[in-house]
């Protein structure tokens, strides 16, 4: 578990340090034993056999207390080795309370007990067996007593100060996993939030060049609409008057189509006229009859004028006179029935071509009549279109008006948002900066505590 790796792994480093501690005491015997003309044997061998002890359970038991238990131990035996080596010397004495005042670090009560009894074990013990190794003087039990009265003293507010100190290190194995948690998540929400600024910055100025393009072009369609609501209103008055002249069309159409029906009535007057003209001609045939009829009666009296002689003679030159006169009405009938004949055949054709036209006219003029109505009935439709266009127009240029002025304010709007998201990112870049630095702050305190 987290708690448990940080405490060993401080019980550990201090159980290193405090065998390194005491690796450094062995020259610093073999000194004092050359210089108190002591025992060498101890000051190498027995303090390495002691070292030995603590190396051994350092690697059996790294992180376990018993292990800082017995370098406390043999820190106190270290200290009778260096009071004997040095023939009892008081200043010497110091050392126990050195290791005393060391043992609060490892944030245990055992160490000191048994560092404390292993003091007071020494000091009664060599004062009866071999009394000139702990006082280089003639001591009394009273002295060893003092002594006995100092260490506990100094191991009484060293209990208090390891106990702080063990919850001191409690503390910091429940605190600092957890703020080594807390500064890794800042650190990856901190980076988290930044790549997330980042992306609704780039997005936020995306959807401006977006918004700013979708303006332009809103506004050329604005333009467009606006020019073809001007056109389409041009076209209406176009329609208008195309509606109008249709209608005048129309009103000439249907006059010409009346005209058409005076020229069929007109036709069947030449028709009338016609039959005079055929009548004249069969007159003029009787003439040439009466005209025939005389001549033979002029001759008739000629011949009747030369029977009677003399008294015929005036009959004669009035059958004469008749006769010139019948041959002239005939010659006059002859040109008559031709100019009559030549006046039926012109006034048939005149008739035939009148009726046919006549005909053909009004057949013209119904059909273009009622394609004239449907012109009429189209113009109106497309003037109806053509208004419906324009209030299309005009709808869709305003809507388009107000699609225009909201998207200048959604410009504005993500013109300040965009602001605010550089403000942000200015801010998630610092507490990214500052997440990086209290992960390395506490890194270092981690570092510096184990």
């Amino acid at each position: 578990m987290e708690m448990l790796n940080y405490r060993e792994k401080y019980n550990k480093k201090i159980a290193f340090y405090s065998l390194i501690f005491l690796m450094i005491h062995i020259p610093i015997f073999a000194v004092v034993a050359y210089l108190y003309k002591t025992e060498l044997w101890i000051a190498v061998g027995l303090s390495s056999v002691f070292l030995a002890l603590g190396i051994v359970s350092y690697i059996k038991f790294p992180t376990h207390r018993f292990t800082l238990g017995l370098i406390a131990v043999i820190g106190i035996c270290y200290s009778a080795i260096l009071i004997h080596l040095g023939r009892g010397l008081i200043e010497l004495h110091f050392h126990i309370f050195v290791i005393l005042g060391i043992l609060p670090i490892y944030g245990y009560i055992t160490p000191l007990i048994l560092a404390a009894a292993t003091a007071a074990i020494h000091h009664l013990g060599f004062f009866y067996i071999l009394p000139e190794s702990v006082f280089n003087y003639k001591a009394s039990i009273y002295t060893v007593l003092l002594h006995a009265v100092f260490v506990v003293f100094e191991t009484g507010f060293c209990l208090v100060i390891a106990y702080r100190f063990r919850h001191l290190i409690e503390m910091q194995t429940s605190t600092m996993p957890k703020l080594n948690l807390w500064s890794t998540e800042l650190n990856k929400s901190a980076f988290e939030l930044s790549k997330s600024s980042s992306s609704l910055a780039e997005k936020s100025n995306q959807q401006a060049t977006a918004l700013n393009d979708s303006s332009s072009a809103l506004h050329e369609i604005t333009t467009i609409v606006e020019n073809n609501l001007v056109n389409v209103e041009i076209s209406t008055g176009v329609a208008e008057q195309v509606l109008s002249k249709s209608g005048e069309a129309q009103t000439a159409f249907n006059d010409l189509s009346q005209c058409m029906k005076e020229i069929t009535k007109a036709s069947e007057r030449l028709d009338r006229l016609f039959s005079a003209i055929n009548e004249i001609g069969e007159k003029t045939k009787l003439i040439d009859d009466i005209v025939f009829k005389t001549q033979l009666l002029s001759f008739n009296a000629s011949l009747e004028a030369e029977r009677a002689g003399e008294h015929g003679r005036g009959f004669a030159v009035v059958a004469e006179e008749v006769g010139i006169l019948a041959k002239v009405s005939g010659e006059s009938a002859d040109a008559i029935s031709q100019i009559v004949k030549s006046a039926v055949t012109e006034a048939k054709d005149v008739v035939e071509m009148s009726k046919r036209l006549a005909y053909d006219g009004e057949q013209y003029c119904g059909t273009s009549g009622l394609k004239m109505n449907e012109v009429v009935n189209f113009s109106q439709k497309i003037l109806n279109l053509s208004r419906e266009i324009m209030n299309a127009c005009k709808e869709e240029s305003l809507g388009l008006k107000q699609i225009s002025n909201s998207l200048e304010t959604l410009n504005t709007n993500t013109q300040e948002n965009l602001n605010e998201v550089n403000k942000s990112n200015g801010t998630t870049e610092a507490l990214l900066k500052q997440a990086s630095q209290m992960k390395m702050t506490v890194e270092k305190i981690e570092e510096n505590t184990i």
